[in-house]
């Protein structure tokens, strides 16, 4: 982060979190888009759009919030189909399971990603409001002490590997790191 040494420890703070959180709804997106492209999701009717946003964008949003209300009856639904797939020896069958876990992997870290998409808008404005802080590391720690969840997200974004290699700079993961790592040893004294 040497090229923002004249920017406000807040501000690039915050400018991560959001980060984070825009790479949470890519995310969502991309495995929403995975599973329309595999044919385990379909998107069927008319959707009414806002003239300012994105027809996909929305239309993926839109499914994104419905699996989620679903994800329950989803579960509900598949759960015993998947206890017997053991005993299933038909390959073609079996392929399905397969496809049928693989759906239900997404809907349930879709979910995931929604969950610490939404705790990123308290967390970002934490940040924010940290404008006597000097070190972006030291506000992203304090702000961390303020939920568990806030914990789990960053622990999430230093250990996927996705966040770690592909979406993290390594300024950015060492700042993340740095503050989980002081957060946990204040957690375990």
């Amino acid at each position: 982060m040497d090229e923002n040494e004249n920017m406000p420890a807040w501000i690039m703070a915050q400018d991560l979190l959001t980060k984070l959180k825009y790479e949470f709804a890519n995310r969502e997106i991309s495995l929403l888009y995975d599973e329309i492209k595999a044919g385990r999701v379909d998107f069927k009717g008319a959707l009414v759009t806002d003239p300012d946003k994105s027809n996909e964008n929305e239309k993926y949003t839109f499914m994104i919030s419905h699996l989620i209300e679903e994800r329950s009856k989803i579960h509900e639904m598949y759960d015993s189909y998947l206890k017997d797939a053991d005993n299933i020896n038909d390959p073609n069958l079996l392929s399905r399971v397969e496809g049928l876990k693989k759906f239900i992997l997404a809907v349930d870290s879709i979910a995931v990603l929604e969950d610490y998409k939404k705790e990123m808008d308290d967390w970002i404005l934490d940040a924010s409001l940290s404008i006597t802080d000097s070190n972006p590391s030291d506000i992203i720690y304090n702000t961390l002490l303020n939920s568990p969840k806030r914990q789990e997200i960053a622990e999430f974004s230093i250990t996927n590997p996705y966040f770690k290699n592909e979406v993290l700079s390594k300024d950015e993961y060492a700042l993340i790191k740095n503050a989980y790592d002081k957060a946990k040893s204040t957690d375990n004294s």
